[in-house]
């Protein structure tokens, strides 16, 4: 996962960042240059590509749990 450098009011972003599985990039260049490193070392893009899919599998779901504990409210 790669985003821009503005990321720090968003926590999943930080806990990405923190955990080696996402990138911040302040340019095109800086962005290609991430990219073919990953590219280049498939033992690191496959353990990033990991810890991202278990971060993800981890918190799936909100959406459904943020609808159940609303939709009383609303009725």
């Amino acid at each position: 996962v790669f985003f821009g450098p503005n990321y720090y009011r968003f926590r999943e972003a930080r806990e990405m960042t923190a955990g080696g599985m996402a990138y911040s990039v302040t340019n095109s260049d800086e962005l290609a240059q991430q990219v073919n490193g990953l590219l280049a070392d498939r033992e690191k893009l496959e353990a990033v590509s990991a810890k991202a899919g278990k971060y993800v599998q981890q918190r799936s779901g909100a959406t459904k749990k943020i609808m159940d504990l609303l939709t009383p409210a609303l009725r």
